[in-house]
């Protein structure tokens, strides 16, 4: 569960609607002794913030991301295997494809 103390420090209101840090639902996705990966969502306007919250004694430092992904989706992510070597040349290789925007957005269409 998030510490409410954390989660006062860190936000104070939505950053998509302003809403009050009353609208704010967190969840704690992966916690560890010295992190914790959050998921935050905003009741007033459904927006979602992925945030990991970093404390070394006093101190607290985040980073947030504004997100359309859906809690399931942050767990799938944090349960899916590290990209490696071929996958990061299987990705320059696409990129260098003149008409790889199309063949994406073609494949969208179809799923």
């Amino acid at each position: 569960m998030v510490k409410k103390e954390v989660l006062n420090r860190i936000l104070t209101d939505c950053p998509r609607c302003k809403a009050r840090k009353d609208f704010l639902n967190a969840k704690t996705i992966i916690e560890r002794k010295d992190a914790q990966l959050l998921y935050i969502k905003c009741t007033s306007c459904q927006g979602s913030v992925i945030a990991v919250v970093f404390t070394t004694g006093p101190l607290i430092s985040s980073v947030g991301l504004i997100t359309d992904m859906s809690e399931a989706d942050v767990m799938r992510f944090t349960q899916a295997d590290a990209l490696n070597e071929e996958d990061l040349i299987l990705v320059h290789e696409a990129l260098q494809q003149e008409d790889i925007c199309k063949q994406l957005l073609s494949q969208q269409r179809q799923i």
